[in-house]
This record gives C-alpha cells, structure tokens and sequence, in this order.
C-alpha cells in the first residue's frame, strides 16, 4: 500500500485550497445574488390579436402590446414557431416579421421550435406532415437542414435569436412516435434517436451563428414541480453528449404542483446540474370568470394555491412570492417567461387564457404588473460554460465491488485515475487510459476494497478533479 510523500503536508493543502474554493464560490453566490432576473413573454398570438385589431391599455391610454411590456421590464420575447402550420400564423414569414419587431423595440428574441404543424405539448407532438414517411437518416438531415434555414434567416435580416428552444415540452421526446422516449420507448435506441436529432439542432445553430455565439440553447420540459421526471430526463441528456445552456420548465401550479413542488425541484437541478434553469412558461389567474364561450384553463379554487385566490391581488402575491424564490439561487435560475400575457378573448378569437392574462377582458393592463416591473435585465452575452471538462458522478454509488465513473471531455485525452481512501493513502492506480471527446463512462473494477469512503482522482493534461466513493459490503 503507497503513501502520498509528505502526507501531512498534501492534506494541509487540501484543506487550505478547499478554504479558498469555499471562499471564492460564496463571493461568487454573492455577487449572483445581486443578479436580476430576466423576464420573457410569449406574445405568439400577437399578430392574429393585431389583425383582429385587439386593443390594449396601460393606466387608460392605449399603446402597442410590445411597448407595453418593454416599459415595465420584460427584455425578452419568446415565439413559438411552427413546421407548416395550415393558418398560416406563427410559420417562419410571420416569425421573421415579428422578430424584426421584436428587435426594433430593443427586446432579445427568444425562438420555440414546436418541430411539429401544430402544437406540440406532452400530450401530442406530432411529426409534420412533410417529415411523416422519411427513413431516420433523411428525417434527422431534414431535421438540421429545417434549424439551420430558420436560424439562418433570422440572422440573415439581422435578427438572431438570443435564446434558441429546441422543441416544446419535450419531456417524452418528439416527432412522436420515431423519438418517443417514454414508456416502452425509453429503450437505448430511441434515446440515440431522440438525442440524434437535438445534436443536428444543436450543429445547425453552431453551423449558423457560431461556436462563439451568445444564443442560449434551451431544453425545455413541463416538469417544473417533479424533481424525479427532471432528474430521469436531463440526467440521460448528459449521458448521452447533449450539450445545451438552459434547463427549461414550465410550471402552472394546477399541473405542477405547490411552490413547495417547484423549490424541490430547483434545490435538485440547481444543485446536480451546470445549466442555468430558465421558467419557460409561467402564469396564473386573476380571476375564475368566463367572458367569451371558450371553456378556461382554470376555472375553480380546488386547482388553486389556496394562499393565492384568484384575484388581482392574489396574482400580485403569487408572483413576488414567486420571483423571490427564484432570485434565491443566486443566479442559478436565469429567469422567467410568461405564457400568452395578452391572449384574451376579443372577436374572433375566444380564449381559453383569458383569466391569466396580464390585462382584465377589456385589455387594461392589471396592477399585478408591479410583480414584475423590477427583475429584469439582460442575460449574460456569453454561453453557460458547459464544454468543459468534469466528472459527472458515478454509478452505482454506493457500490459493492465495481462501478462507473462518468465524465465529460472537450478533448480526445488520456487520464490517470488514482483511488484514495479516508486518510490519503492511494489504494489503487490506472494509468494511460484513454478519453474520448465527450462523454466517457470508466468501469473500475474494486473487488477487494472494504466498506467506507473513498475517493476518486481523475487526471489529464489540464485537469484534476475528484470524485466520492461510498462502498458498503
């Protein structure tokens, strides 16, 4: 059994360096706190509110629905952007239109790909019909070359978007049923399809905007209150490669569960993943009333918080309470999106929103906007660092005899890893193993260890870190 030379004077700097790490990381969370949040919209019905001549009003004066959210702090505009869709709304000549607007107020655009003709949600994501009878080879090339013009015609009228969604509510897959990953199809074949085709996606944002862009690229769930969903769903994103920057939920507390159900949620994500978390889609009720003769979303107290009727000041509650639990991760939660702040019932189009809306049935805007006029900034003009080299973790932990070490690499490497037990004597050593860009899985065969802790050291040219060990017998 080898002992570390100097094996006092190794764990004092241990010790001091973990102090120093500590110390920066609570600098670091410190000076997130002082981030803001930032605060979306999804106006995706804008034009067919504006070709049905919807008005809007803020304190009794009638202003462009983008002007007003823009004058009490919403920067970011998300719309959702459909294959073929037969209305002719929210295809890509209606999303270039509306992206030039989007930029000619001073807003960031932020662009939901649906990959589908119509909606797509976790109860349907239907292939479009254009991509319905391609072989998987031609389907995942049509599925780039589809990203790649989008992106590239929103670049090409100097418009790109600054958060890219890759796929709406994705958490059983898309383009169903050749990437349905839930149920009998969470086999390994159909995650290499699922996760195929993000990486095409990913590959025709770089190929447009560059390895160097600021766009976030976001995966985006429905799971905002179910930690376990999250934990199955981003957890096999990372073992298979897909590299991304924003971990997407949606969360209405009467699908989602109780802010209690969001907070356990994001204390997992935020603690077990890299990426930012994003609330893609948020909202709640003013009231449970019915104007136009579409049945609501909402429309009794048993799907409410029963802290927070439905009122004005009810929603006002609810979303401080909410923005403050948010702003408590110190940066790690990014921000928030709104779903369909406008979308109420007017001639020709009922809503089935219209009472969690942002403006009462006649188009004034609510008091409840006070909750949102002071979080917002823009994100950062940098990617999430992602790429770079770490271990994931290991699997199983706690192990018996044998287990794997995951970790990511930005380059083709090779390691050494070094085992250690409690008290710093190296108990085991392998050398020159080789890495492989991306994700690696190591098999470490430990027949002979005995119960308790260990620790794992993996080292390549430019990196070493560690990793837990728990064996129990």
């Amino acid at each position: 059994m080898e002992l570390f030379p100097l094996n006092k004077r190794f764990f004092v700097i241990l010790i001091m360096r973990t102090i120093i790490l500590s110390l920066i990381i609570l600098y670091s969370s410190l000076c997130a706190q002082n981030e803001q949040l930032k605060l979306g919209a999804d106006i995706s019905f804008l034009e067919q509110l504006d070709d049905l001549n919807a008005k809007f009003f803020d304190n009794g004066e009638e202003k462009p629905l983008l002007d007003i959210l823009k004058n009490h702090g919403f920067t970011y505009i998300r719309l959702r952007i459909w294959h073929t869709p037969p209305a002719g709304y929210n295809d890509l000549e209606s999303t270039l239109y509306l992206a030039r607007r989007i930029k000619d107020a001073g807003m960031k655009l932020y662009l939901d790909f649906h990959y589908s003709d119509s909606w797509a949600d976790p109860g349907q994501q239907t292939i479009p019909a254009a991509w319905g009878n391609l072989e998987f080879e031609t389907l995942v090339d049509s599925f780039y070359n589809y990203t790649r013009d989008v992106i590239h015609a929103l670049k090409s009228q100097n418009t790109p978007p600054d958060i890219i969604q890759l796929g709406n509510e994705i958490s059983c897959g898309f383009l169903w049923d050749v990437a349905n990953i839930c149920d009998e199809n969470n086999t390994h074949a159909q995650w290499l399809k699922f996760t195929g085709l993000l990486n095409a996606g990913i590959n025709a944002i770089h190929d447009v905007l560059g390895d160097s862009t600021s766009a976030q690229i976001m995966i985006h769930t429905d799971k905002g209150g179910d930690s376990d969903a999250c934990r199955w769903f981003f957890s096999k994103l990372e073992t298979y490669g897909v590299q991304f920057d924003l971990i997407g939920l949606s969360y209405y507390p009467w699908w989602h569960g109780d802010l209690d159900n969001l907070k356990e949620n994001l204390d997992y994500l935020s603690w077990r993943f890299n990426q930012k978390i994003f609330l893609a889609e948020i909202a709640y009720p003013w009231t449970l009333a019915n104007q136009d003769f579409t049945n609501n979303f909402v429309w009794n107290n048993d799907q409410l918080i029963p802290e927070y009727p439905a009122t004005v000041t009810g929603q006002t509650d609810y979303f401080n309470n909410l923005f403050e639990l948010l702003a408590s991760y110190g940066g790690k939660v990014a921000g928030a999106s709104y779903w369909e702040p406008g979308f109420r019932g007017i001639p020709g189009m009922n809503s089935p929103w219209e009472n969690q809306t942002l403006f009462d049935f006649y188009g004034n805007l609510l008091p409840s906007i006070s909750a949102f006029e002071n979080i917002s900034t823009s994100l950062p003009e940098t990617i999430t660092e992602t790429r770079k080299f770490r271990i994931i973790g290991n699997f199983p932990n706690p192990m018996n005899s044998d287990t794997f070490i995951t970790l990511y690499s930005p380059i083709h490497d090779s390691a050494i890893i070094n085992i250690f037990n409690a008290i710093g004597e190296r108990t085991k050593s392998y050398q020159s193993l080789p890495i492989e860009s991306g994700i690696n899985h190591i098999k470490l065969e430990l027949p002979s260890m005995s119960s308790g802790i260990y620790f794992c050291q993996v080292i390549t040219a430019q990196y070493s870190q560690f990793v837990k060990l728990l064996v129990v017998k």
